[in-house]
């Protein structure tokens, strides 16, 4: 089967998550008579092909938060994958990592007849992702535009 790449821009609305957990890591320092549940203060990453594209807010103390937060790309060229990443917004950084998934853009593109993709997913090691994925083909003419570089800024040295 070929992989077929997305061009366009990519609306995406993170609605909710249910079952999410701490990770092992996180509770290393948990006493056993403690078995209490460890509140999560989640928010989503979101990425296409590994490249952090937003973030949603962070929801207090809870397992099965609800966002309903919509995003939109820019102009995406030969997108593959869209990845979902929920980190606990931890009081003293770095944040900790909860849950993942990825999501084959080919694979939504090949059940096109739907305009809207409302999907459920499941999170690795835990928990469900409720989404909703539109995928906004570009136009001939976006398509035709050169693709944007990014160049290192050059330091400005005063003398």
């Amino acid at each position: 089967m070929i992989a077929i790449m997305f061009n366009g821009r990519l609306k995406t609305t993170v609605i909710e998550a249910k079952g999410l957990q701490h990770t092992s890591f996180q509770t290393r320092h948990q006493m056993a008579e403690s078995l209490k549940p460890v509140p999560l203060n989640p928010y989503i990453t979101t990425d296409v092909d590994n490249l952090t594209i937003e973030r949603t807010s962070t929801k207090a103390k809870t397992h099965d938060p609800t966002w309903n937060e919509t995003f939109t790309t820019d102009l995406l060229r030969n997108a593959e994958e869209a990845g979902f990443t929920v980190f606990h917004d931890a009081t003293i950084p770095p944040d900790e990592f909860v849950a993942n998934c990825k999501i084959s853009l080919s694979e939504l593109i090949e059940k096109e007849e739907q305009p809207i993709h409302d999907l459920w997913i499941d999170l690795e090691p835990t928990g469900k992702l409720h989404v909703k994925i539109e995928l906004q083909w570009a136009t001939q003419e976006e398509q035709a535009q050169p693709i944007r570089q990014f160049k290192e800024k050059v330091p400005i040295i005063m003398a």
